[in-house]
């Protein structure tokens, strides 16, 4: 089973979608985290983004194993700091146009993982950080379960 997915006739970005993004030339592949929100006196509706990375020994947040999502082939982590909110239609635009590729949803529990961890992590910008909390609901992905996430 392929882990791109073909470009649908119509697309709307939404939480636990993936798409490859190349970013300053390296290519990553992003996950939105939020459903779209707008953002108060501006009509354009937004998402918060965060992407897979690499792992390095500095980073422990968030720590993904290669069988959580297809796209990984190796010890791989979130790095917050980099947490982007971008416009859902530059998104939808990019994916319309074939310049983005749609990878498959994560899953469920690693879509809660890497929420959870993002409202723990101390590497988010505060500003992102609003975003995030004023559209997911802490309860809905964190409850009292934070500790086994990043066991």
């Amino acid at each position: 089973m392929s882990c791109l997915r073909e470009t649908p006739t119509r697309y709307r970005p939404q939480k636990g979608h993936t798409f490859l993004f190349q970013d300053d030339g390296d290519g990553h592949l992003y996950i939105i985290i939020t459903d779209p929100f707008s953002i108060e006196d501006d009509d354009d509706q937004r998402v918060v983004v965060v992407n897979f990375s690499w792992l390095d020994a500095e980073w422990r947040k968030c720590k993904l194993d290669e069988d959580e999502h297809c796209f990984l082939s190796g010890p791989t982590c979130i790095k917050y700091e980099y947490m982007k909110v971008w416009r859902a239609e530059k998104i939808r635009r990019a994916v319309m146009t074939n310049n983005v590729p749609l990878y498959r949803d994560v899953s469920t529990e690693l879509l809660r993982k890497i929420i959870c961890s993002a409202f723990h992590s101390r590497q988010v910008d505060p500003k992102k950080f609003k975003h995030l909390n004023n559209n997911v609901d802490y309860e809905d992905y964190c409850g009292d379960d934070f500790d086994h996430l990043n066991s």
